[in-house]
């Protein structure tokens, strides 16, 4: 069972209260999957950064790109 089925009908919400709340946690339990959702997208958004930023740490100094760090009166930027 899902959070927006109202199961096998053997189970009837005959008043307005029943009905209210059935609408209300449909309501809540797809905005806090949809939370959940982002949540775990934004995770593995910073994670790929991570791992970019690893790479770009680890990886050996190139002759040219440090001197591209050097200006024209001979200092750093």
């Amino acid at each position: 069972m899902t959070a927006t089925t109202v199961g096998y009908g053997d189970v009837a919400l005959h008043t307005q209260a029943a009905r209210a709340w059935a609408c209300l946690h449909i309501l809540v339990s797809v905005s806090w999957l949809a939370a959940l959702y982002g949540q775990v997208d934004k995770c593995q958004h910073l994670r790929d950064a991570q791992l970019d930023r690893a790479v770009l740490l680890t990886r050996p100094l190139e002759r040219r790109q440090v001197m591209a760090l050097v200006g024209d009166d001979g200092y750093v930027r």
